[in-house]
């Protein structure tokens, strides 16, 4: 359970008077205000970077698809591009032809 800032108060004052102002500031300031169940474990912290290093790789995996899929659409876009600049010049080379005959009419 965790105890109210005024119960850690009271504790270093009756600490204080057992072991001195020095020995008594420095057990407060090791002892965790909330409680040692909120204190993260080396296992703990060894736990969350396997499962973040994990996630990376997940997130690696991702992005290199990603990037595969990016290069593919963009293969595509430029044949379209392209096929949309031809067909638009051919185009216009037979509206100048129609033109041409037109005027040598």
């Amino acid at each position: 359970m965790a105890m109210s800032e005024a119960q850690r108060f009271e504790l270093h004052l009756g600490l204080q008077k057992l072991m001195g102002e020095p020995m008594a500031t420095t057990f407060m300031e090791n002892v965790p205000p909330s409680g040692w169940s909120d204190v993260a474990q080396r296992s703990d912290l060894a736990m969350l970077d396997r499962e973040l290093r994990g996630e990376i790789n997940i997130l690696r995996v991702d992005i290199e698809r990603l990037r595969v899929d990016v290069d593919r659409l963009d293969r595509k876009l430029n044949m379209v591009i392209g096929i949309g600049l031809s067909f638009g010049l051919a185009l216009l080379a037979l509206q100048v032809q129609i033109m041409l005959s037109i005027a040598s009419l």
